[in-house]
């Protein structure tokens, strides 16, 4: 039986879900699951599906539990937000800071390195050029341009994944993680403004 598995398990096998538990534990602690930036996504899934089976208000007031329907409510919130955290690669990172002790700049995200403004200027001249050439060029190149990004992304999840492989987050490797992030948080923001389709 997994970790994930086994915390689901006695949540359910508690006469109050251990709700004062399950409120006070950290998003890794509540998923059974190691504190880390590499994680198994179908997996984390599996768990968070468990565990809201478990918790669930239906469920709780169907087992006739002593657990008020608020508290089912709060511990379910709980465990969607947790879910929420971790299978964000973005907001996952910024947990592992927070736990670790770190506090990041508010201003982070606004901070854009020049090197990342001129990469930024250098996509949408090729977005602009492709639309001037019609529908079709700039779908083709709003492709190319996201399979662009989805590399560079995938580069900093690997590099985030060796960072953060150690928790709690070290001060030698803090300011990497750091610059990662918002290297992460730009290139998130830029894909979103990418078209799906044509103009």
């Amino acid at each position: 039986m997994s970790r994930a598995s086994a915390a689901a398990a006695s949540l359910s096998r508690s006469s109050c879900v251990s709700s004062t538990g399950l409120l006070q534990k950290n998003f890794f602690e509540l998923f059974g699951i190691a504190p880390g930036f590499g994680l198994e996504p179908r997996a984390l899934e599996e768990s968070w599906k468990r565990l809201q089976a478990v918790v669930h208000p239906d469920k709780v007031a169907s087992q006739g539990l002593s657990s008020s329907r608020r508290l089912a409510v709060e511990m379910s919130t709980r465990v969607n937000e947790a879910y929420q955290t971790l299978s964000s690669p973005l907001k996952r990172a910024l947990y592992l800071m927070e736990l670790s002790g770190f506090q990041l700049d508010p201003e982070l995200s606004s901070k854009v390195p020049l090197a990342f403004l001129e990469q930024q200027m250098a996509w949408r001249e090729k977005l602009d050029e492709a639309k001037s050439q019609g529908q079709e060029a700039y779908a083709q190149a709003a492709v190319l341009l996201r399979a662009e990004l989805g590399i560079q992304l995938s580069q900093i999840h690997n590099e985030l994944s060796v960072l953060l492989s150690v928790f709690p987050v070290q001060e030698s490797t803090a300011d990497s993680v750091k610059q990662n992030i918002q290297s992460l948080m730009f290139l998130e923001r830029f894909e979103q403004s990418l078209p799906h389709q044509g103009p």
